[in-house]
């Protein structure tokens, strides 16, 4: 496991003691502020496992790495992290009817984790390990196709873990229920403060947008729908060959939307008088709508 911090402008090459000892004072007014910043984990990503006896809380990788980009940037402009190594390693003998078959194998790989925060370059290398090949409590050998990825995952989080991403956690302050209830309140009322604010922008968004920006309420098209249909169940009468031409001669209208209204029941009229008012007014129409 390494640390270690250089300028952004220094960030393509190594970092070493040598680079530590000309800049003594890198990093040190930052402290503990990113760690203060990522320490808490919302209850809400969290999940509790029980592995070889070993009863603990689970963190959705997602949620770290949500969190880093928060921090930093985007992946792989404000950090990223590099495959150093990777290697197989046997592990138990794995046995059927007494006999070995064969060993359990472990994935292991080395990583670095690099970052940019206020001016810095740091880095954190860390290991991680997934078993490949294994047999389950049920005596069945399998492998992992996925072993790669959750090693590297692994990993990953480790390297957050020494940056204080989900500090609280490692710490243990996840064994306390009155710390976790306390943290549940505190980002649920966060998301309704997001919510609202989000709400809130889009409300003002909608009233300030223009006649041909706006999306809400019915369309024209809808306008004509719900007024036959609510003549239709009222049984009113109307005159039948005038809202045909308005319809026919409503520009707002498409083609497929002209001939759909054109075959609603209370529009059809015999053939012979299908022309009959075609000259008549759009203004003879604004009773029906």
């Amino acid at each position: 496991m390494q640390i270690s911090t250089e300028t952004a402008s220094s960030a393509g090459q190594n970092s070493g003691h040598s680079d530590l000892a000309k800049q003594p004072d890198a990093g040190a007014s930052i402290g503990l502020e990113v760690w203060r910043k990522v320490q808490e984990t919302d209850p809400e990503v969290t999940k509790a496992f029980s592995k070889g006896g070993f009863l603990g809380t689970a963190i959705a990788p997602m949620y770290q790495f949500q969190r880093a980009t928060e921090i930093f940037g985007p992946y792989g402009i404000g950090w990223g992290v590099e495959v150093l190594s990777e290697s197989y390693i046997d592990g138990i003998p794995l046995m059927v009817n007494n006999a070995q078959v064969g060993k359990e194998v472990i994935h292991k790989v080395y990583v670095e984790l690099w970052y940019f925060y206020k001016g810095h370059r740091g880095s954190v290398k860390q290991f991680g390990a997934t078993t490949y090949i294994s047999r389950d409590h049920f005596g069945v050998i399998s492998s992992d196709e996925d072993h790669a990825k959750k090693s590297q995952t692994d990993a990953t989080s480790k390297c957050l873990s020494m940056l204080g991403f989900s500090a609280d956690v490692f710490m243990g302050k996840y064994d306390d229920n009155k710390y976790v209830e306390g943290l549940r309140a505190k980002f649920d009322l966060q998301r309704s403060s997001t919510t609202q604010s989000t709400e809130s922008t889009e409300a003002s968004q909608a009233s300030n947008a223009g006649p041909s920006q706006s999306v809400s309420g019915p369309t024209r098209y809808e306008q004509y729908k719900d007024r036959l249909a609510q003549k239709e169940k009222a049984g009113e009468s109307f005159d039948v060959a005038a809202v045909r031409a308005t319809i026919e001669q409503d520009s707002s209208l498409t083609k497929m939307e002209i001939q759909t209204l054109l075959q609603f029941p209370l529009l059809r009229i015999p053939a012979p008088e299908s022309n009959k008012h075609q000259d008549a007014s759009t203004t003879q129409s604004s009773v029906f709508l």
